[in-house]
């Protein structure tokens, strides 16, 4: 199972909307399972006794209720960390005299770890490794009083942190100090008992993972300072990305990019502290920030725990004390070849603690350094991570016409994963893009994935869209434009994947065709100001995307005159008027619904498409009732001219886009139904 699929499921229950899939196995893992032990005992009738692990997704094995003589019993508790240690099975087959139990768990926080380290008190732990802090983000999806009156003290405690230092770090000092709590509870009753207890640090991955959200490629200096990037022209970049925060302190995204420029301008300290300050302010917690890791270090001092320093470790042994990719195959958690530096890091601070048998395990756990390149399904889980992280970022709705893919947004998380693959296994994702069936194949699946898995067709188009951006910013331009294209061909009305083909052919010099291609957005009120920024931050010359009240009436004025030729039968000049009434003012959909119909009457069918697309665009700036109905009507003149076109699989999804919602009493509502029906009896 890769491990980063149900922080995929955690991520989409925080930030959005749960999906079936997720929310099911969630449940029974997060909720339901909590109601019973983690260790059911079993006597057989000589009365030796067993714990058999009784929770869902559990790596821990059974064992003897009493511990045999001469034996260690070691248990590994957490969250998604503990996990990547895997079950321990190869050390207790071969160590005689050990017993490694692991009862991590994908997805617990600290209340739910804490009661598992109450339960294994009973079974005669030599020593308890606590790895807790990458699952902290405070969510309680279950029922029950106890639920809800823990929820309702962090939301008081993060307002309370609110009044002292503003919105966005109080959720996460919340988080600390609830952590801090429970780790405390925990130590106190280990030294009680007199059992060692290792608390760890988390590492993280620090250069690869993006802030959460949108990056504002609105905002000039941002899209100025990633162009510079792009380019190499690192100083400028910096400077670029310098103003921009000057703008706005709290804009991550112009700290992340800024902390990537100094990173190649080899100003390491720098880039590694812009880094930290991301991740110190970044809402999301799903990685440990070194806040969270100082207060692990502070408890264990003051508890007389065993300290782990995992941070610590993963910064001495990557480049330049940056983890990156590299180590990490996702936000937080290590590429399987670094568990002989966990496992290093783990014995030497459980031997110092006292017992010798330590010492002894060293060569049978996974040696470090790891060896050279990464395994086949290493690529897997890059791929099956970038995916997931695009599936993510594309749910807010299930509609296409609102979801942020829709508006414009790639997801950066993704994109920096991809880039990271492509750099070093070349043409590889593009290979496993080709067909339906290659993609699947190279997909991981598991429970935790299954709303991801049932999508996987509709999301070919949008991953080879993030591929072709990931060439767009190596520079490999032509690349990038064939990539676009296919991801356009194959699902035209996502509209963002305009935008990467517009910047794929600035960077081949096409400049006109550029051009066209951004204004050809500007009906689009969503895209109209990323457009026109990201076009000028690469050279491109392109009306104001700001329409001033004049030229709103002289549209308006151009296309009520537009009608009445209609009306006069003359269409030349019909055409004439309502083209110039849509380029004066991009967001008159009733002059681009005009045009579109004019248009068809020629047969000048591609040209008829795309007017009829920029109406269904501009409806978003009307209100209400006026965008429902030009929705459906652009929606019915769209549906017709596909018929006639020959296409009648999209003729036939039109048609269903113009009766999804209609409005009250539209004209066309019997009319639509009736072609409907006759493509489908056909």
């Amino acid at each position: 199972m890769i491990m980063t699929l149900l922080n995929a499921c955690i991520i989409v229950l925080l930030g959005t909307l749960a999906r079936p899939a997720c929310a099911q196995i969630e449940r029974k893992v997060l909720c339901e399972d909590l109601e019973k032990p983690f260790f059911q005992v079993s006597c057989d009738k000589y009365e030796n006794c067993s714990a058999k692990p009784m929770r869902a997704e559990t790596l821990a094995q059974e064992f003897p209720v009493t511990k045999p003589a001469d034996t260690i019993r070691m248990f590994i508790l957490g969250g998604t960390a503990a996990t990547l240690l895997g079950n321990g099975e190869d050390v207790n087959e071969n160590a005689a005299g050990f017993r490694m139990i692991n009862c991590g768990m994908n997805g617990y926080e600290s209340y739910r770890i804490t009661g598992v380290f109450n339960e294994v008190l009973k079974y005669s732990p030599d020593l308890i490794v606590l790895l807790s802090g990458n699952n902290e983000g405070g969510d309680y999806p279950c029922d029950g009083v106890s639920f809800k009156l823990r929820s309702q003290f962090r939301a008081q405690l993060e307002r309370s942190y609110g009044r002292e230092s503003g919105a966005g770090p109080a959720s996460v000092k919340a988080s600390i100090e609830i952590h801090e709590t429970r780790l405390t509870e925990m130590a106190a009753e280990a030294r009680k008992r007199k059992v060692p207890l290792i608390l760890c640090t988390l590492p993280t991955n620090l250069s690869g993972i993006p802030p959460s959200g949108t990056p504002p490629l609105e905002k000039e200096s941002f899209a100025a300072g990633m162009a510079a990037f792009e380019k190499r022209k690192f100083k400028k970049a910096a400077g670029l990305f310098e103003k921009s925060l000057k703008q706005d302190p709290h804009d991550l995204f112009s700290r992340f990019y800024l902390a990537r420029t100094f990173e190649a301008l080899k100003r390491f300290n720098e880039a590694k502290g812009g880094y930290l300050q991301v991740l110190e302010t970044d809402s999301r917690t799903a990685r440990p920030s070194p806040a969270r890791n100082e207060m692990i270090r502070k408890v264990a001092a003051r508890e007389g725990a065993g300290l782990c320093d995992l941070e610590r470790a993963f910064y001495n042994v990557s480049k330049n004390g940056i983890p990156g990719f590299e180590q990490f195959f996702a936000a937080a958690f290590w590429r399987p070849s670094y568990n002989g530096l966990v496992w290093d890091e783990l014995l030497k601070t459980a031997g110092a603690m006292g017992p010798a048998a330590f010492k002894d395990l060293k060569d049978l756990l996974p040696a470090y350094p790891p060896a050279q390149g990464f395994p086949d399904d290493e690529l897997k889980k890059d791929f099956s991570n970038a995916l997931t992280a695009i599936d993510n970022a594309s749910s807010g709705s299930g509609s296409p016409d609102t979801s942020p893919a829709y508006n414009g947004a790639l997801c950066e998380k993704a994109l920096a994963g991809i880039h990271f693959t492509e750099a070093r296994w070349p043409g590889m994702l593009e290979r496993n893009s080709l067909s339906d069936q290659a993609f699947r194949n190279f997909f991981i699946s598991s429970a935790w994935s299954q709303g991801t898995t049932s999508r996987l067709g509709s999301l070919r188009p949008q991953f080879i869209a993030h591929l072709a951006e990931a060439e767009r910013r190596r520079g490999n331009f032509k690349k990038s434009l064939t990539l676009a294209e296919r991801a356009i061909a194959a699902a035209p009305e996502r509209l963002y994947f305009r935008l990467v083909k517009a910047l794929a052919l600035a960077g081949l010099d096409r400049k006109k065709e550029a051009e066209n291609e951004l204004t050809a957005l500007y009906p689009v009120p969503a895209l109209r100001k990323r457009a026109w920024v990201l076009g000028r931050a690469h050279g491109l010359t392109l009306p104001d995307a700001d329409v001033p009240p004049a030229a709103v009436r002289d549209s308006k004025k151009l296309a009520d005159d537009g009608v009445e030729k209609i009306k006069a039968g003359d269409l030349a000049a019909a055409g004439k008027l309502l083209a110039g009434a849509g380029k004066l003012n991009p967001s008159n959909a009733e002059a681009f619904l005009s045009l579109c119909s004019v248009q068809f009457s020629k047969k000048e069918f591609p040209a008829a498409l795309r007017s009829c697309d920029a109406a269904r665009w501009g409806a978003d700036s009307y209100y209400p009732a006026a965008r429902q109905m030009l929705i459906s009507e652009a929606s019915y003149v769209k549906a017709q001219i596909l018929a006639k076109m020959g296409r009648r699989d999209a003729a036939r999804d039109e048609f269903k886009r113009a009766l999804t919602d209609p409005p009250p009493g539209w004209r066309g509502l019997e009319a639509a139904g009736a072609e409907l029906k006759k493509l489908d009896e056909k």
